[in-house]
């Protein structure tokens, strides 16, 4: 309620209103301002009476929540504090959204129906109509459809200079003849494009996103991207690309790299007091936490980002050429059947003037057709079609070689291509690691049935029977096996999507790590669940410092540092090392260049 003779600004296009009394009317939802100049229930800025209606649906869209997607979208797209500030900060838009910073929500009802679903909408496909417009906005195509008209019609109504007498009957089959290579051309490109992108439409409608991690109900649930919704607590961690605007709720050392939205090649860190604010599209490259979900879908920043992008395909060079190239004989076989037609036409007016012959209408209108037909034949009727046909017998050609091509056009694009980029994990290899050899206490070893040979002589292979690594004492592989356990934040979770098939989730490189746990026979979970969470930090992975830490308090007082990184670096600050029976002795040159 607004107290007597307050000023408030109604919108941009209107002046200031002196309201002498605001009340919130009991009978209807909505507001109701009395003033000696006027008196409205609601102002829009269009300065209408929007219906009571509109308001109501709104409410019912919204549910029980009090936040429009709008100014979240703007309060991270702009990181802007003082909105958050307003709103009561990351716990007060906690709670604003029914979401409990510990264990998550616990209802999904109407969140997406008040914030939208986590995926862009579908573009509408292309009917086999919108092809066949698109494909006749072809310069060359559409000269050649002019030509075959201005034949039939001079065709069946002109008379043939030759003879004298107008063909009815065959005059048309000229121009016909060029209406049939249109149809031709048109039929070919079309054919080819709508049934690529139909092929395409189901190679993305089962296209699988990988899973992401949320805190629901204090259980940790791997979901797809695309169900994840606004209020839900997401888990992220180092490597990962954000999948929706969020803020910061807790955390260790996180960096994150936002050159795809600020340009910026600098990591920004993120923190409650300095920056709170996750952009979605950004890529996390250092740390782990938990992010509160505040933007999804097209109310996102990367939403919002790819939906601007969605515009027509400019012309390719090929077709920018052929456009030229038509023009420039259109322009060329106009200027000469002019200049036919003039030279002729003086001719005969010469001959009317000085030889006194009669004059005739017919030798005109002869003349008129020659020049035409000067036209229709200056414009190259085969060529669309060839380069059609030699662009769909490429992209046979690559389907062949198991490449689905979209558009008829990219077979141009990529013949032009002299170098190509691809990302090597999950498009040449499956994106599953393993490990194949390593060093263990001064003996090298080979995992048997990865197909690698060892470089040292003096390898021994991994026992599959006794699970452990020959001349190695079990104390030894019971540090490593706790090291690996402990040290990691990857781990193997059933797939929902798959029937519940056991799957790693988190760093590839540490899930290839427990799976050799595993080969020595330990088991990874057992040996976290050992450690009581009290007794244990962690400092996650760093790509400054090129390493993991994790200390481990035993149950007599003693600290136990568990590291993984890069050798080069770790071993800088090595001095001591295990024997293969347990002994520590002094780190010297031979086993750093072993190691290396």
């Amino acid at each position: 309620i607004f107290s007597n003779h307050t000023t408030i600004p109604l919108s941009p296009r209107f002046p200031l209103v002196t309201i002498s009394s605001c009340v919130r009317c009991s009978i209807h939802p909505r507001w109701v301002f009395n003033s000696p100049m006027m008196k409205f229930s609601f102002f829009s800025q269009r300065g209408n009476a929007e219906p009571v209606a509109d308001e109501e649906l709104a409410r019912d869209k919204m549910g029980p929540f009090s936040i429009q997607p709008e100014t979240l979208f703007q309060m991270v797209g702009h990181k802007d504090r003082e909105t958050l500030q307003g709103l009561g900060g990351t716990d007060g838009i906690a709670s604003a959204l029914k979401c409990d910073l510990r264990s998550g929500i616990s209802d999904l009802s109407f969140r997406q129906d008040a914030y939208g679903r986590n995926a862009l909408p579908p573009e509408p496909p292309q009917s086999l109509w919108s092809l066949v417009r698109d494909a006749l906005q072809d310069t060359m195509l559409r000269m050649l459809m002019g030509a075959a008209m201005l034949s039939i019609i001079f065709g069946m109504t002109l008379e043939n200079p030759a003879t004298h007498v107008v063909e009815r009957q065959t005059g048309w089959i000229e121009g016909a003849a060029l209406l049939v290579a249109v149809v031709a051309i048109v039929a070919v490109g079309v054919g080819n494009d709508y049934q690529k992108s139909k092929r395409f439409r189901e190679m993305e409608a089962v296209q699988p996103a990988a899973p992401v991690e949320v805190i629901r109900e204090g259980r940790r649930v791997r979901v797809d991207p695309a169900e994840v919704v606004v209020g839900d607590l997401l888990l992220v961690e180092a490597g990962q690309s954000l999948c929706a605007d969020g803020l910061y709720v807790e955390g260790q050392n996180i960096e994150i790299d936002e050159s795809t939205a600020t340009g910026e090649s600098s990591v920004a860190k993120k923190s409650p007091e300095g920056d709170p604010f996750f952009l979605s599209g950004t890529c996390l490259t250092e740390g782990c936490g938990r992010v509160l979900v505040v933007g999804v879908g097209t109310n996102s920043f990367s939403g919002r980002l790819r939906m601007s992008t969605r515009v027509e395909s400019p012309p390719t060079p090929l077709q920018e050429k052929l456009s030229q190239l038509a023009k420039r004989l259109g322009r060329g076989g106009v200027f000469i059947a002019v200049f036919l037609l003039v030279i002729l036409s003086v001719k005969q007016a010469v001959a009317i003037a000085v030889y006194r012959q009669p004059f005739s209408l017919r030798d005109f209108l002869d003349y008129i057709t020659l020049s035409i037909t000067v036209v229709v034949i200056a414009i190259p009727e085969g060529l669309p079609l060839a380069v059609t046909i030699s662009l769909a017998y490429g992209m046979k050609a690559m389907l062949k070689d198991n490449c689905l091509v979209r558009a008829l056009a990219s077979c141009e694009t990529m013949g032009a291509a002299t170098s190509i980029c691809s990302d090597k994990t999950g498009t040449l290899t499956k994106n599953e690691m393993t490990v194949v050899h390593g060093w263990v206490a001064g003996v090298p070893f080979v995992v048997p049935g990865t197909g690698v040979t060892p470089a040292d002589p003096s390898s021994v292979l991994l026992s599959a029977t006794s699970r452990s690594i020959p001349g190695v004492s079990q104390e030894v592989l019971d540090m490593l096996a706790l090291g690996l356990s402990v040290n990691s934040t990857a781990e193997e979770r059933p797939l929902e999507t798959e029937g519940g098939r056991l799957a790693w989730t988190g760093s590839r490189t540490e899930a290839a790590l427990l799976g050799l746990v595993r080969l020595l026979g330990f088991s990874y979970s057992d040996l976290r669940h050992s450690v009581a969470p009290e007794h244990l930090k962690t400092f996650p992975f760093s790509s400054v410092r090129k390493r993991m830490t994790t200390a481990v308090r035993g149950p007599s007082g003693e600290v136990t540092t568990h590291v993984k990184g890069a050798p080069e670096m770790i071993l800088q600050d090595c001095t001591w090392v295990m024997r293969p029976t347990g002994q520590v002795v002094q780190l010297g040159t031979p086993d750093r260049a072993a190691v290396l």
